[in-house]
């Protein structure tokens, strides 16, 4: 193949690098890899291709950036000497750069009986060169660009406040199928979910309101229960009874009041997801007072059925779901707040058929509130993150099948009660958020990819915030997050405007030292 057609390519390349578009369905991604549908799919799946959803919604949303796709082409498939050429960039080619690709370059030798110029020689010679330099570049930046670019700190944020009387939870997700994404809030004081529509943008300016049968509605969780593709809510009440409620969702931001469910005595906490890998949405549910954990298979119409109860601590503070063990079915783990017996986490091992094996426990801390997973030192294992009162954090670091290291402590803001990790900066390493009540500050501490932390800033919020979601509220590829405010009745989004700096490439000056 000649220099020309080489550089032709590798600038087809870099044009499409910078473009960084974005892919808005499955159709567009599989067009622009030159692959049908059906095998883009099959690599999202198996080949981890960087395809992202959006929760709820009519139909299954997904999207992708032209880059990442670029940079996962380069990781998956590697980089061929002297250059890789796929089939979408091959297709822009015409066909007689294509009949060349095996070809080698050819000599400048001349053919017997053919005159060719010393200037002529020398012109070609130039023009080699520059190619390959060019190459060289190109593919020196290449490599540069394959990390994420450094951010300036500290991090940038507009907050905007929207009141709603008495929020006590908080979820996330498309309620009605715009592809944008929105808030699902329970609302304590008026016994309802109040939804706020996104506009895309990062605003949340109308609002839908459905009343609950619990009254006090507090934890809130999401998943599409019935199969017909809208995102349906479950919520809780601590003082409302000893019962979970099941809402539809009717595909334009409110719910219809379906089904409750006793789980013997009062609850605060829900986690939704498949325990028994039959592709239908579970509850696993916390009663508090009772000292239990409940879990309830879904038959995928909106109805749940018991299936088994395991013994807890009567104090968990947090629930979640998490594959500890790498064998697709999750795990259950609390954080069990008694600060008088030890302060602990306890991890619920699955046994693959939405059954759990004996609790094992872990110190985590002195009380820990909030519950946080991420893989913070991405080794593949999930680590645990805690936020603990009055004004710490702890890290378990995951060494093995549900197996974690000593805890770690960080220092954070003054009531600590709620954790979640986000990557705002996008250095790829994970980043933590530790909301304080009594200090009503988010506080970001940046991680360092091999798990260590760096107290970085911390943010104002309202009066007593107590829960947060994380997400890209505005399509700008930043994480934001929304905080609700319970003492000051709103909920704070805060929309990430850090800036990037620009990549400087290869042209860094570097000093050398000379031994004398």
């Amino acid at each position: 193949m000649s220099y020309q057609a080489l550089l032709f390519i590798r600038c087809s390349e870099l044009n499409e690098m910078s473009a960084n578009r974005r892919l808005d369905s499955w159709k567009e991604i599989a067009e622009f890899l030159g692959r049908d549908v059906r095998t883009v799919i099959r690599w999202e799946k198996e080949k981890s291709l960087p395809v992202h959803r959006i929760p709820g919604g009519r139909r299954q949303g997904v999207f992708a950036y032209s880059q990442e796709i670029d940079e996962w082409m380069r990781g998956e498939f590697g980089d061929e000497t002297p250059v890789a050429i796929t089939e979408r960039q091959a297709s822009a080619l015409p066909e007689e750069a294509l009949s060349e690709r095996s070809e080698t370059v050819p000599s400048a030798t001349p053919m017997p009986g053919s005159r060719i110029s010393a200037r002529a020689v020398g012109i070609a010679a130039g023009i080699l060169l520059l190619a390959g330099g060019a190459l060289l570049w190109i593919g020196r930046w290449q490599s540069h660009a394959s990390s994420p670019p450094a951010l300036i700190r500290p991090l940038k944020f507009d907050r905007t406040d929207y009141a709603v009387s008495l929020p006590r939870g908080i979820a996330v997700g498309d309620f009605n199928g715009d592809g944008r994404l929105d808030l699902a809030l329970t609302d304590n004081l008026q016994g309802a979910i109040v939804v706020l529509l996104g506009d895309g943008h990062g605003a949340f300016s109308s609002r839908r309101t459905s009343p609950t049968v619990l009254k006090a509605p507090e934890h809130i969780d999401l998943a599409d229960f019935d199969g017909d593709g809208r995102l349906d809510a479950v919520v809780t009440s601590f003082f409302g009874g000893r019962e979970v409620e099941v809402l539809l969702g009717n595909g334009d931001g409110t719910f219809r009041q379906y089904g409750r469910y006793d789980v013997g005595g009062r609850c605060r906490w829900v986690a939704v997801g498949d325990v028994n890998g039959d592709g239908k949405a579970d509850l696993v549910v916390a009663g508090s007072l009772v000292g239990k954990i409940f879990v309830k298979f879904g038959n995928g119409d909106g109805t749940f059925v018991n299936a088994g109860e395991y013994d807890a601590e009567h104090d968990v503070a947090a629930i979640a779901l998490v594959d500890f063990n790498g064998k697709g079915f999750p795990d259950i783990v609390t954080a069990d707040y008694r600060q008088a017996l030890g302060n602990t986490i306890s991890v619920y091992p699955n046994r693959g058929d939405g059954s759990f094996g004996a609790r094992r426990s872990f110190p985590s801390g002195s009380g820990p509130l909030g519950l946080a997973l991420g893989d913070l030192n991405r080794d593949g294992r999930p680590d645990i993150v805690t936020a603990n009162f009055p004004r710490t954090g702890s890290i378990l670091m995951g060494i093995g099948p549900a197996r974690f290291a000593e805890p770690v402590s960080f220092d954070a803001g003054e009531g600590n009660g709620f954790a979640a990790v986000a990557d705002l900066d996008r250095d790829g390493a994970p980043d933590l958020i530790i909301l304080g009540e009594h200090s009503a500050t988010a506080s970001i501490l940046m991680g360092d990819r091999k798990g260590g932390l760096a107290r970085a800033q911390d943010v104002a919020t309202g009066a007593y915030p107590d829960g947060m979601v994380v997400a890209d509220f505005d399509g700008d590829r930043k994480l934001d997050f929304a905080v609700l405010n319970t003492r000051d009745s709103s909920i704070s989004v805060f929309l990430n405007r850090t800036e990037t700096v620009a990549a400087r490439g290869w042209f860094t000056h570097r000093t050398s030292r000379r031994s004398n």
